[in-house]
């Protein structure tokens, strides 16, 4: 004799009848919706939080290395220098006030011009950042391009070659 599976109703389900042990109840699961997903609907893909972590960590590094990798202002060809015909070098006005009194004279000229005579920067003015500007991180470098910060705005060098300081 075959066996048949009915339903169980609910009064045997309360009676504790063994038909009601034997059977259970046929009933489709019910899911509670997960955390972050709409209900009813497709939920949108996420990414894994080890992902997004990682992103966030390459951010940070990017930033960190912008604002410490950074570069300075060099002389531009038209700045102003002293000469000195007999060395072959060129000075800052700021490094020629150091030159002892008995030193001698130096011609007025413009870097470029001197830089086609084949003079070269003074060596001790060179190491001493007489030729140098102000120095900015990549990260003001990159603010100040799109009008964020005023960096680079103001050179150490005026447009008539003269120095600021």
């Amino acid at each position: 004799m075959r066996e048949t599976h009915r339903p169980v109703t609910s009064d045997e389900q309360r009676s504790g009848s063994d038909a009601a042990l034997a059977q259970p109840a046929e009933r489709a699961p019910m899911l509670a919706p997960q955390r972050g997903h709409d209900v009813g609907g497709e939920s949108p893909p996420t990414l894994p939080r080890r992902t997004v972590v990682s992103l966030g960590v390459a951010a940070a590094i990017v930033v960190y290395l912008l604002s410490v990798v950074g570069t300075a202002e060099l002389a531009p060809p038209h700045a102003l220098v002293l000469d000195d015909a007999r060395t072959r070098t060129y000075t800052t006005p700021a490094c020629a006030s150091t030159l002892p009194a008995n030193a001698p004279p130096l011609t007025r000229t413009t870097k470029r011009a001197a830089d086609a005579r084949g003079h070269a920067p003074d060596p001790e003015c060179w190491r001493n950042g007489g030729f140098l500007g102000r120095g900015s991180s990549r990260w003001e470098q990159l603010l100040a391009k799109l009008r964020l910060n005023r960096v680079g705005r103001e050179s150490r060098w005026r447009p008539d070659g003269s120095w600021r300081w």
